[in-house]
């Protein structure tokens, strides 16, 4: 099973932008990711917020990017996650 850890609503965003039909699904572990048709998304809420711009570093998505990682080795040592990568993250905003 595949889950990602971020926003959901972000990922919604970039899926209009770039013109792709994407399936979003929230779901609140990954457990319920194995049911899912779509894209699950465990989204703990560290949203980068409305002002969050495609491209341009800001604390507030750096600050989010933390939450998620932070939760993907919590994930990963309640051996509930058999591994995780990262996609690319804007350091400056970290």
């Amino acid at each position: 099973r595949i889950v990602l850890i971020g926003s959901a609503e972000v990922l919604r965003r970039a899926a209009r932008l770039t013109g792709v039909d994407l399936p979003v699904v929230p779901v609140s572990s990954p457990e319920e990711a194995a049911s899912v048709r779509g894209i699950a998304v465990i989204d703990p809420g560290a949203e980068p917020g409305a002002a969050f711009e495609i491209g341009r570093s800001a604390a507030e998505s750096g600050r989010a990017a933390k939450a998620w990682i932070d939760l993907a080795e919590r994930l990963s040592r309640d051996g509930r996650l058999d591994g995780w990568i990262m996609a690319p993250v804007d350091t400056g905003s970290m």
